[in-house]
């Protein structure tokens, strides 16, 4: 396939609390049930102000958006609301797209979420973009137990089509759903983009999620899983695509890696692998009966997993695991820019979000990074617009 668009290039921060025990391994999770009294309030803010210098960076940078995530009772990360984030960063930020990849729809009431995103647009002059999960399976013991894992999916659809609905309808009317059933929904305010902001649907192996995206005319970007599940998981979205006659273009996908650039191959490796491996075997660390709560996996997701591999046992990966099998990128200029060019043909995806901060990374390696990946690869990528793809 051919195309004329350029590379867009998305900085993503997971905002870790990495400032955890030295006995941390002894814990069997760092998720759900590790402790909070690990958490100190002034390291806590110290870490919200370096972090969000480092966003602010990436779009002083170049950057084409800034992404952040939501997750809940997790050293893994400290958004539980990634719209808090993005309000924040707004009047700080002037040209990147401010991105809220992970409002947990299950988690809250629709038009709730769609009044706050709908103000968040508003608030930056339109440069908002929203990436909505189903959530990963330890979020469900994080919320009342009147939300059932077994309705994940049903729930999610229903409220991404509310949230659809009101952005996108004059108000007031009705809405009658198995979960949500509204009397009148009439959102104040709607948001500043019409006939609203671009939708990112985010999805591991879930053939249910590259279905409804491709149904609904929405984007559809990868969690971070290795590069060959994620080109399953495109291919299946482009084939549900073709069958209802929509064209699904390479800027309609977004592919997931870790990234990390220095002087050398040799360089790079030695400077990252050590947060890589943080990130994997602490960050990724949850209990078994956490990994999956019944119902929440669908039959076909299931199929779908053990061809691929089964469940990834990240406490078991070697360093050279992570540099070959998980979706990481390291090495010179040079190296990330060849390593890209090949995976957006291969993948068939224009649209790159990178974790440019993993695990335990200090601060000027962040900087660092962001630095060397802006100025000495996407321009490298968006002067050749990946002029031949071909999936």
């Amino acid at each position: 396939m051919s195309t004329n668009q350029d590379p867009k290039f998305y900085a993503i921060h997971f905002m870790p609390y990495a400032d955890l025990p030295e006995d941390v391994d002894q814990y069997p999770s760092t998720w759900v049930d590790f402790p909070n009294k690990h958490f100190n309030p002034e390291n806590g803010r110290l870490f919200y102000e370096r972090y969000i210098s480092e966003l602010i960076l990436a779009d002083k940078l170049g950057f084409d958006g800034i992404c952040f995530n939501e997750h809940h009772q997790s050293a893994y990360s400290m958004m539980p609301s990634a719209a808090l984030i993005a309000a924040h960063l707004a009047p700080q930020t002037k040209h990147a797209k401010l991105c809220a990849f992970g409002p947990l729809v299950n988690l809250q009431y629709p038009n709730r979420t769609a009044e706050e995103l709908a103000m968040l647009d508003l608030l930056s002059g339109g440069r908002l973009e929203v990436g909505f999960p189903v959530g990963i399976p330890t979020e469900y013991f994080s919320s009342p137990s009147m939300i059932n894992p077994t309705t994940a999916r049903q729930r999610y659809f229903e409220s991404l089509d509310i949230i659809r609905k009101i952005w996108s309808e004059d108000g007031p009317f009705e809405y009658e759903g198995e979960i949500y059933n509204y009397r009148f929904l009439n959102v104040w305010p709607k948001p500043y983009q019409t006939p609203h902001p671009k939708v990112w649907l985010l999805g591991g192996a879930s053939p249910e999620t590259a279905q409804y995206a491709a149904e609904h005319g929405l984007k559809y970007a990868s969690a971070v899983m290795p590069f060959s599940v994620q080109a399953k998981a495109f291919q299946a979205f482009r084939d549900q695509a073709n069958e209802i006659g929509r064209k699904a273009t390479s800027d309609d996908i977004m592919m997931g890696t870790f990234t990390y650039v220095a002087e050398t191959d040799e360089i790079a490796v030695k400077e990252a692998i050590e947060h890589l491996s943080y990130y994997f075997k602490t960050f990724l660390k949850w209990a078994p009966q956490y990994g999956q709560p019944p119902g929440y996996v669908s039959p076909e997701s299931v199929k779908r997993m053990l061809s691929s591999g089964g469940v990834i046992d990240f406490s078991a990966m070697t360093q050279d695991d992570i540099l070959t099998k998980m979706p990481v990128i390291v090495g010179s200029p040079d190296t990330v820019a060849s390593r890209y060019e090949q995976l957006m043909e291969e993948l068939g995806a224009t649209n790159i979000v990178s974790d440019m901060h993993y695990g335990n990374m200090p601060h000027w390696k962040t900087v660092k990074n962001l630095t060397m990946f802006a100025h000495e690869v996407m321009p490298r990528l968006k002067k050749k617009k990946t002029a031949h793809m071909h999936f």
